[in-house]
C-alpha cells in the first residue's frame, strides 16, 4: 500500500518499488519517510524520522555540535535512508549504514567506518566465495 495525502492506495510491491525506489535492488528496501521540518535541530529531526519509520537512527555524540544545526525539509514518501542522508548533509555530516542502524557522523569518521565495513565484506567474500546478492556493493 501507499499512503497518499488524501487516500490510502492499495497497490503491488512492484509498483511501490518502481515509484519510490527507482534504481535500487528489490531487497532490503527501507520504509518510506513522511515528515516535515522547518528550522528544526538536526538531532530532533533524526529522532522524529527514527520514531516514524521505526528505524534506528543514531547521531554520533562527537557530532553533537552539528546536531544543533537547523534543518528544513519536506519528505513525502522518501526512502528513510535518503531522508537521513539529506538531513545529515545539511549539517555537514554523513550517513553510514551499520547493519540496520543509520549512523550519522563526521565525514572523516564515515570514511574510516566505510573502510572497515568494506574490509569485512572483502574478508567474508573470500571466505564464502561468490558475492552475496543481498550484500550491498562496496562503497569507496
Amino acid at each position: 500500500y501507499v499512503l497518499r495525502p488524501d487516500s490510502l492506495e492499495i497497490t503491488t510491491s512492484g509498483a511501490v518499488a518502481q515509484e519510490f525506489y527507482a534504481g535500487r535492488p528489490n531487497n532490503r528496501l527501507p520504509p518510506l519517510a513522511y515528515a516535515s521540518f522547518k528550522e528544526t535541530p538536526l538531532r530532533e529531526a533524526l529522532a522524529e524520522l527514527a520514531r516514524t519509520t521505526q528505524k534506528s537512527v543514531v547521531l554520533d555524540p562527537k557530532s553533537a555540535e552539528e546536531g544543533k544545526s537547523k534543518v528544513t525539509a519536506d519528505f513525502l514518501g522518501v526512502p528513510a535512508d535518503t531522508a537521513v542522508q539529506v538531513l545529515a548533509d545539511m549539517a555537514g555530516l554523513k550517513l553510514v549504514r551499520l547493519e540496520s542502524i543509520y549512523y550519522v557522523t563526521s565525514p572523516a569518521n564515515a570514511r574510516l567506518l566505510r573502510k572497515e565495513i568494506n574490509k569485512r565484506r572483502l574478508e567474508m567474500r573470500k571466505i564464502l566465495g561468490d558475492e552475496d546478492p543481498l550484500d550491498p556493493p562496496i562503497i569507496p
